[in-house]
């Protein structure tokens, strides 16, 4: 679904904030909406890579801003920085993600609270602090980074599923409050998207962290390619943004034949099983800014 008139159609005049900004697919919108001229408040709690990522847009006009996304006075404390600094917000694009690569029944508390603190908490608290100030614009412009993990459960990703599907029913519903104003809203289900941070992960399973990371460099697709996706999507105002030709075929799947869907992820768990590549029973949590692991 497309409103009949996008509220932002050119880039070049509009402040554009994204969370996760540090690296993969946050790194990469930041490279595509300085290309379009827009300037940019990066929020991240790696400080060291958002100051590279600054450095990397040379001519960009460019703030960066660590703060931690799951807690509301610090984004609140970054929102303030950011109208200090720029005087307005246009574009807010709720990136940030973690996942834990784990069955459920070993998850710990800490595990449980720090996913959903990112994932969920982050996307409402950047709409709530930010929308007074998306409001007074004349045209603005929402993106919440949802997953193809928002469309089907998966094995050994409860509490990223979880997420991911609570994000796009908050979307939607946000979306639809905000109907006919000068807010447009987007929700974005990433596929396989490439990016080395399963590689990077810790992990008490290294054969299994190869493997996926094999994988994921093999078949993902670039998230330069995603941002690019994106910008048109804000223009044009779209609803919803499936990036991956694997997003798209489990949103045909899941509508079609959801008994297939279930039953390729009990296949799933099986041939793991079989092969002894067994969920590791507890790995560290990814760092804000990064893809998550999840994306098969």
């Amino acid at each position: 679904m497309v409103y009949r008139r996008a509220p932002v159609r050119r880039l070049d005049d509009k402040l554009v904030v994204i969370t996760g900004a540090a690296g993969g697919i946050g790194s990469a919108l930041a490279r595509a909406f300085a290309a379009r001229k827009a300037a940019l408040a990066l929020i991240d709690l790696d400080a060291d890579a958002l100051d590279r990522l600054a450095q990397s847009l040379p001519g960009a006009t460019v703030s960066t801003h660590v703060a931690n996304v799951g807690d509301p006075a610090s984004l609140a404390a970054a929102r303030e920085a950011i109208l200090e600094h720029h005087g307005r917000v246009d574009v807010l694009v709720n990136n940030a993600g973690i996942t834990v690569f784990a069955d459920f029944e070993s998850t710990e508390p800490v595990e449980i609270e720090r996913v959903l603190s990112v994932n969920l908490r982050g996307v409402i608290y950047g709409c709530k602090i930010f929308l007074p100030d998306l409001r007074a614009r004349p045209q603005a412009h929402i993106v919440n980074v949802s997953s193809m993990a928002g469309l089907a459960g998966m094995p050994w990703q409860t509490l990223y599923c979880a997420s991911k599907f609570a994000v796009r029913g908050f979307t939607a519903s946000l979306r639809a409050e905000l109907l006919g104003r000068n807010v447009g809203v987007t929700c974005v289900l990433p596929g396989t998207t490439r990016t080395n941070i399963v590689a990077a992960a810790a992990s008490r399973n290294p054969q299994l962290r190869d493997r996926l990371s094999g994988l994921l460099l093999a078949y993902g697709y670039p998230p330069e390619w995603l941002a690019r996706k994106l910008v048109r999507a804000i223009r044009r105002n779209q609803a919803e943004l499936r990036v991956g030709p694997d997003s798209w075929m489990l949103s045909a799947a899941v509508r079609v034949s959801p008994m297939l869907v279930r039953a390729s992820m009990r296949a799933l768990v099986w041939a793991a099983s079989r092969r002894g590549l067994t969920a590791p029973t507890s790995v560290p949590a990814i760092e804000a800014g990064e893809q998550p692991t999840c994306e098969p």
